[in-house]
């Protein structure tokens, strides 16, 4: 992140000399002597001379006053000194300014004229800021709203303009929620001086447009810009410097969202506007020229943005004092653009002098002085010095999660989790990672009302990092915590945070080790936040030139000592993470399965078990019949096979071309055991299931010819269930429970009420399939579902909502009919032993995924219930669609008499073969928007439910016949 335009929101009072306008260019000597020669004596020719630019002969003149005054009126030498101090300033004379500001305020500190001098103690803390001395400017302004409030006949302009101008020092420092009270407050002082059009009322807006765009908040931040902009464009004079910089300012705002294009021609307006009525070196015509060459460097014009970083470095470094943060920012800035030229020598030097500026001028816990740590260590990385980048990446990120800004904290977590994964630390480098989108997920969440073409560019121009850390958690065979990242970049997502009143549900979730580790760091980035703001304060004011006591002497060694600590327990802090899981029990079980699938499968001469067992660079099936069990060997290791899992997931979901994904995994899967299952005569394999392949619809593998469910019926063996005794199922009493209506974050399901009276035959639905019950809405309460459970009922069908969260029991919920939730862990807990089928015709309720605090992984709803004796389960992988569901639904309990695998296949079948509109179809979870439009390759128009993402996500589990 680089910092936003330069701030033109400093008033100082105007009727004192210093208005805060930007003169023209000043006259040459020849043309002052006239004006000086014309001038009358007194203060008037000198404000004559100041008008004229002829800045030396005011200055002159402004003394000579001063000195003639003597030390008579206090009232009349204060207002001479703020004379020479504004004057001094246009000069560039930033010390001798000060010196005749604090003079000026010492001689009216206190008696009659005190309200004047909180004004002029105003002015001085407007320099103090320009020049960085943001310390003692926080002081000055505390001292003026301190006088301000309290004199007698204070000017209330003088009183907000303090009041403002605090808030913008403590924006500059990083101290948010001080500034956001103080910026509204100058605001409401303005609007009820002034009225909602005036320049004041403008440049509070400007200045709390600030604030909001570097919270990330740019719902409020660019209608703030806007109506400053506007009233702007109505009370002043044509390119006066303040509308330019409003432009400048709307130009960052849409930059920050992506809008380059736009941004690039708001940025050139506002430097054509400065160059009319600026000097040639003039810092704010250096400010434009920056941000169009960042704009250039973001497009991968490097060439052409280099010209436009080094006229803006060498106006500030002529027009500004040294060590001023606005040097560092083009510093780091022309270090990035090198950087990416991969002139990695000269970018390391560039980002170090930055570095340095914006830790004395902003202290060593900024969020710039973040952002330019975590630059210079993707440097220092690439030179191949990795032990100091990891350093210098740790540091900045916990400077970046200490400051609060969520776009640093963001760049500074992807940089880190770079860092990490290069290293071999995968574990780490997710977990960083997870912090470092979920920042971005605060940015999202507080631009839910923006255009959605806004809201796109957004996450275009971040969303490589998402894609990263999928790819990363694919690679360790976390595929639901993959999906759940990769959910967040979809269109539907941003539908999603404008409605949910929670924007904590669109986080990453930390599962297992990471939970704890999560609450771990925060209460350590409390500690450290905490000791690195006093350190910084003593610090700056060591530098000002101050002589510490020997107690703060003594308090500064503790805490570098201390903050020198901090940083060896961050850095063990997220070091010593680790994911645990319970991969390798699972692989070990799986291979005394083939006895067990054996003993199943027996009773059914079509019916063959199939066992994965994955391992780091082979993959072994175990095929079992009735007469025994035998193994084959595939070339593939685990990180290949989770890629192409994710990569066939990922292509249903989207509803795109699922042909190659479908066969690459059928080429190991299926192919290699292809002759096996013929001689056996199968037709249907009984699949025990580890790691990534609990999540693959295996239906939807295709041997270039046809899919998998057109030759078998599929059924999943879960361990969890204990093995299913007896023959078919008796006739089939149903209880038809619904949840329509919807609920706060759970959209409405509109098919259900057909969905079950085509199901359930009772007095209401008289042409319902089987005989039973429905409970909808109000009447599906928790005590309703514990009593469809109890006995009267064989069959159970839930229609409802169910929205998973990784590692997480608590909040992993199932939506009852009432509104109200009950926790996959509540769910787990409840007796299904009289339950001969439970179907789940909800979202994603076939899949468990992630870690709880103990490692164990949290099993799905489909599990949970096959724990506690439910016979079989019929579940999905996915969100599934509300309309072709119900279709299916019917479909399978018609067809119920071949038994439960084939009754599946059948209505897997009709759906795939069959012609149906699947118009606006809705999904069951916690999405609040609809899917995307049929994108198909290779899948017949004419039939838009026969696309997997129809029929391929639903799953038997338990017994099949």
């Amino acid at each position: 992140m680089r910092s936003p335009p330069c701030s033109l929101g400093l008033r100082v009072i105007a009727w004192v000399l210093a208005t805060g306008a930007v003169t023209g260019v000043a006259f040459a000597d020849t043309e002052c002597a006239k004006v000086e020669a014309a001038a009358a004596a007194g203060r008037g020719g000198m404000l004559a001379l100041y008008d004229k630019g002829c800045y030396d002969a005011a200055l002159q003149r402004a003394n000579a006053l001063i000195e003639a005054a003597g030390s008579g009126d206090a009232r009349t030498r204060a207002v001479l000194l703020n004379d020479a101090a504004a004057i001094s300033e246009k000069l560039g004379r930033y010390a001798e300014a000060n010196e005749f500001y604090a003079q000026a305020v010492g001689l009216l500190r206190s008696g009659p004229d005190a309200a004047l001098g909180g004004t002029l103690a105003g002015n001085r803390a407007v320099l103090l800021y320009r020049v960085g001395a943001y310390d003692e400017a926080l002081k000055s302004y505390t001292e003026a709203i301190a006088i301000l409030e309290t004199a007698s006949g204070a000017d209330p302009s003088a009183l907000s303009a303090a009041v403002g101008g605090l808030g913008l020092v403590e924006q500059t420092l990083g101290r948010y929620q001080d500034a956001a009270i103080h910026l509204k407050r100058a605001l409401e002082l303005d609007e009820k001086l002034r009225g909602k059009v005036h320049a004041d009322v403008a440049t509070d807006l400007s200045n709390l447009g600030d604030l909001y765009r570097a919270l990330g908040d740019f719902d409020h931040a660019l209608p703030t810009y806007r109506r400053a902009y506007e009233i702007r464009r109505k009370v002043l004079p044509p390119d006066h410097a303040d509308t330019t910089n409003s432009l400048s300012k709307l130009a960052y705002a849409h930059e920050n969202l992506g809008q380059n294009e736009v941004a690039l021609k708001l940025y050139e307006e506002a430097l054509a506007m400065r160059q009319r009525v600026l000097p040639a070196g003039h810092p704010f015509i250096a400010s434009a020229q920056s941000s169009i060459g960042d704009i250039l460097r973001r497009g991968g014009q490097f060439d052409a943005a280099r010209p436009w970083y080094d006229q803006a470095l060498a106006i500030r470094r002529a027009a500004l004092p040294p060590g001023h943060a606005d040097i560092a920012d083009t510093l780091h800035n022309l270090g990035w653009l090198l950087q990416l030229k991969g002139d990695f020598a000269a970018a390391e030097a560039h980002f170090r002098e930055a570095l340095a500026i914006r830790e004395q001028a902003l202290g060593a816990g900024h969020a710039r002085t973040a952002d330019t740590m975590a630059r210079l260590a993707s440097v220092v990385a690439a030179r191949g010095d990795s032990t100091q980048a990891l350093a210098l990446s740790l540091r900045a990120f916990a400077i970046a999660r200490a400051a609060g800004v969520p776009q640093v904290e963001f760049e500074s977590g992807v940089l880190l989790a770079t860092r990490y994964h290069a290293a071999g630390r995968p574990e780490q480098a997710v977990f960083v990672g997870k912090q470092a989108i979920n920042a971005m997920q605060r940015i999202r969440g507080q631009s839910r009302t923006l255009d959605p073409a806004l809201q796109r560019s957004l996450m275009q121009e971040n969303g490589g990092a998402y894609r990263e850390l999928a790819s990363w958690l694919v690679d360790l065979g976390r595929l639901a915590e993959a999906e759940q990242v990769l959910t967040m970049l979809k269109e539907v997502e941003l539908a999603d945070l404008v409605q949910r009143s929670d924007v904590q549900r669109t986080q990453a979730e930390f599962v297992g080790a990471e939970k704890s580790a999560a609450q771990q760091g925060d209460a350590l980035v409390a500690t450290g936040v905490a000791e690195a703001s006093e350190l910084a304060a003593l610090q700056r004011r060591q530098r000002a030139g101050e002589k510490l006591d020997e107690a703060a002497q003594q308090r500064l060694q503790a805490l570098k000592q201390r903050q020198l600590q901090w940083q060896i327990d961050f850095e063990k802090w997220v070091s010593a993470l680790k994911f645990v899981s319970d991969a390798t029990e699972l692989r070990a079980e799986v291979l005394h399965r083939g006895s067990d699938l054996q003993t199943l499968v027996r009773p059914d001469p079509g019916a063959v078990g199939v066992s994965y067992v994955v391992g780091e660079q082979r993959l072994a099936i175990v095929v079992s019949t009735g007469r025994g069990s035998f193994g084959r060997e595939v070339a593939i290791g685990r990180v290949e096979l989770n890629r192409r899992v994710a990569a066939l997931r990922q292509a249903i979901e989207a509803r795109a071309d699922v042909l190659p994904a479908a066969q690459a995994l059928h080429q190991v899967l299926v192919a290699p055991i292809a002759a096996d299952l013929a001689a056996a005569k199968a037709t249907t394999l009984v699949l025990a299931l580890t790691e990534s392949l609990r999540y693959l619809p295996f239906a939807a593998l295709h041997d270039g010819k046809q899919f998998l469910v057109e030759r078998y019926a599929l059924v999943h063996w879960l361990q969890a269930g204990g093995t299913p005794s007896g023959g078919p199922a008796g006739e089939w009493q149903v209880a038809g429970l619904g949840a329509a209506r919807g609920a706060s974050g759970f959209k409405p399901l509109p098919a259900v009420p057909g969905e079950l009276g085509r199901i359930v035959r009772d007095a209401r639905h008289p042409d319902g399939t089987l005989p039973g019950e429905v409970l909808l809405d109000g009447e599906f309460d928790r005590g309703g579902l514990e009593d469809a459970l109890s006995g009267r009922f064989n069959v159970v069908h839930i229609a409802s909502h169910f929205d998973f969260r990784p590692g997480d029991a608590e909040r992993s919920v199932l939506l009852l009919g009432d509104g109200n939730t009950l926790s996959l862990r509540e769910l787990a807990a409840l007796d299904y032993l009289n339950v001969q089928l439970l179907t789940l015709s909800a979202c994603n309720t076939a899949s468990g995924g992630g870690t709880n605090e103990n490692g164990a992984e949290v099993e799905g709803l489909a599990a949970a219930v096959r724990r506690q004796g439910a016979r079989s389960v019929l579940a999905s992988l996915w969100p599934v669609a509300d309309a072709s569901t119900a279709a299916l639904m019917q479909r399978f309990y018609s067809a119920r008499a071949e038994g439960r695998g084939n009754a599946l296949r059948t209505a897997q079948l009709a759906i795939l073969q069959g012609a149906a509109v699947a118009a606006d179809e809705s999904e069951r979870g916690a999405k609040l928007a609809g899917g995307g439009t049929m994108k198909a390759v290779g899948i017949d128009p004419a039939r838009p439910w026969a696309h997997p993402y129809f029929w391929a996500p639903f799953v038997l589990s338990g017994d099949w016949r």
